[in-house]
């Protein structure tokens, strides 16, 4: 198809019309575009391979990933055992307060 357009595109500007010349262009153009952007994702749809929302990388969103999602448990057991581990040093902390309060001086 690209080689009887560009064939087209010879003839005419043999024959010098301006009024051919400007459509010929025009079809060049959009067959070239078609060809870099069109036969792609042909391919890759052909292939099954979806597209991607965030260029190549595997995973559609950021901090979705298993190792992403596991590391935020992770995280988030840590700072609950934190939390529960600074109440409990403040019972404890009261406890001590009250033992060296009732030793003898």
């Amino acid at each position: 198809m690209i080689a009887e357009v560009a064939q087209a595109a010879q003839e005419v500007a043999k024959q010098g019309s301006v009024t051919v010349v400007v459509p010929t262009a025009f079809l060049t153009s959009a067959a070239t575009l078609l060809l870099y952007k069109g036969v792609p994702f042909l391919v890759n749809a052909l292939r099954g391979k979806p597209k991607r929302a965030n260029g190549n990388s595997p995973c559609p969103k950021p901090g979705l990933a298993p190792d992403c999602l596991l590391h935020r448990d992770k995280l988030t057991e840590h700072g609950t055992k934190f939390s529960a581990l600074e109440v409990t040093l403040n019972r404890y902390e009261g406890y001590f307060q009250d033992i060296l309060r009732r030793l003898p001086k």
